[in-house]
């Protein structure tokens, strides 16, 4: 569980580092040709792209936290959904285990949906019709 865990998170500091590679200060040079200042060019230019894969990554880190939650309730006796669930599982309560898993399901497509939002207004290129 635990590599898995850490390949995740490799792969996505893999992506971010990438990006970052991949974007050169010298990408921006028609914002400097027309005379902008260099907050400027990093709050207008620079910052949206910059965003779009932070995003990205803080969407994954919500679906592990709601992931993780349910072992480390478990192991450290904590009350929540989690411990809940673990013992529904146990006591064999379908109803309750299903309420469980639909909560953590919607939760986590609500906050995929609230990342691909935050993709639209970070960056005005992309649109939902």
């Amino acid at each position: 569980m635990r590599a898995h865990l850490a390949l995740a998170e490799g792969l996505a500091h893999r992506s971010l580092q990438r990006r970052r590679l991949l974007r050169r200060p010298h990408d921006h040079g028609t914002a400097r040709a027309q005379g902008k200042t260099e907050r400027n060019i990093l709050l207008v230019h620079a910052l949206p792209n910059a965003l779009i894969p932070v995003v990205t990554i803080i969407g994954l880190q919500f679906g592990w936290l709601l992931s993780g939650s349910f072992i480390v309730e478990t192991v450290f006796s904590r009350q929540g959904l989690g411990s809940t669930l673990i013992n529904a599982i146990i006591d064999q309560d379908l109803p309750l285990v299903q309420g469980a898993v639909l909560m953590t399901s919607v939760l986590y497509v609500l906050i995929n949906i609230l990342v691909d939002l935050a993709y639209a207004l970070i960056d005005p290129r992309i649109r939902y019709s």
